[in-house]
């Protein structure tokens, strides 16, 4: 079994001036595929949760992509655009690989980032990465207790869990 992980975070101020950009991403952390797998030392966070129980369980990890910005202002779409579409081309590519395709995705995510012009940004990371995958594919995400649930990220055969810590 093969289940493919990422995650993009970032809690979005919209009151502030400034926009969120690779740079903001650069200053906190951005794991890129197998640098998912260590990048994170012995930080308890949400990747390397899902990395210790998939090993227990002799599930193999397919790092995609990890990225966190902290608490800053609305990501600029071209920021969210490069960050989202890697992550999914890393996707595409997994899943055709020659060790088969995935069987599921988990992704870490925070539940209030906002894209310059898209108040759902959680919503449209969920509908792309499902948008590449058969129907039939589980995907599972991560959300801070405070994160926003909308009607877009209910999506079919995709299951959402609050985290407290």
């Amino acid at each position: 079994m093969r289940i493919a992980i990422g995650s993009l975070m970032q809690e979005t101020n919209t009151f502030v001036p400034f926009r969120t950009d690779m740079e903001t991403f650069r200053s906190v952390y951005l794991h890129r595929g197998e640098a998912m797998l260590s990048g994170f030392g012995t930080a308890r966070v949400e990747v390397p949760a899902f990395l210790e129980v998939l090993r227990a369980n002799n599930i193999a990890p397919v790092p995609l992509l990890a990225g966190h910005a902290g608490s800053n202002g609305p990501l600029t779409r071209d920021c969210f655009d490069a960050l989202v579409g890697e992550m999914v081309r890393r996707l595409v590519e997994a899943h055709a690989s020659e060790a088969g395709p995935v069987d599921a995705v988990l992704l870490a995510l925070h539940g209030s980032m906002v894209v310059e012009d898209e108040p759902d940004a959680e919503g449209e990371i969920i509908e792309r990465v499902r948008a590449v995958l058969p129907a039939e594919t589980w995907v599972g995400v991560s959300l801070d207790l405070h994160g926003h649930i909308t009607r877009r990220m209910l999506q079919p055969r995709t299951f959402l869990v609050g985290y407290r810590e």
